[in-house]
């Protein structure tokens, strides 16, 4: 079966193995960029783009070893700033995606409900140490239905999980959702640490 990638409403989170069923109160995204933050960012990647159209213009006005030597940095200093923006706009759209999916969980007139899954397939991203940045997993439901969610680090600054600590293929879940909504609406899937001890 194949199913459309998660959205920024689809996520998973770390319970105590054992612990009392809840759905959360709030949707477990990770932050979306700060006004303030983002305006800070667009200055300084505006201000990089004057530093850099000045080095692009001096490299074709000035003397050097050759064409070739200014078409190469021009490419060079050009890719690195649209590189830049890109990241920033995916920034910044991420965030409003998560921003949305957060409101409509707060503002949902009804209680999340809890089906039980099973987890049938899953994708790790690590960072350069080896820790886990983010996962994804797919989970077959009880009532025949199928999700795919992810988890993120809470921030930049957190730690990435161990390697142990991810979910495994065949583990049991319980996913909420807010009864008759969308696909496409949030829902969260409840994880435990598969090495962490049972009681």
């Amino acid at each position: 079966m194949i199913l459309p990638p998660p959205t920024a409403g689809h996520v998973a989170r770390f319970v105590e193995p054992g612990a009392t069923a809840a759905p959360p109160t709030r949707l477990p995204v990770i932050p979306s960029l700060r006004r303030g933050g983002a305006i800070t960012i667009g200055l300084l990647l505006t201000l990089a783009a004057v530093v850099c159209a000045v080095l692009i213009v001096t490299l074709w006005t000035e003397p050097t070893p050759g064409w070739w030597f200014s078409a190469l940095f021009s490419v060079m200093i050009a890719g690195l700033l649209l590189a830049a923006w890109a990241a920033f706009i995916a920034a910044l759209r991420d965030g409003g995606a998560r921003t949305i999916a957060r409101e409509q969980w707060e503002r949902a007139k009804t209680t999340p409900v809890a089906t039980a899954g099973l987890i049938t397939a899953r994708q790790v991203s690590t960072l350069e140490d080896g820790t886990v940045d983010a996962f994804e997993i797919t989970v077959a439901l009880d009532d025949g239905g199928y999700v795919r969610s992810v988890w993120h680090r809470p921030s930049a600054r957190a730690r990435g999980i161990l390697q142990p600590q991810v979910p495994v293929v065949g583990g049991h879940v319980r996913v909420w959702r807010m009864p008759g909504a969308p696909a496409e609406w949030p829902h969260v899937v409840d994880v435990t640490d598969p090495s962490a001890p049972r009681h």
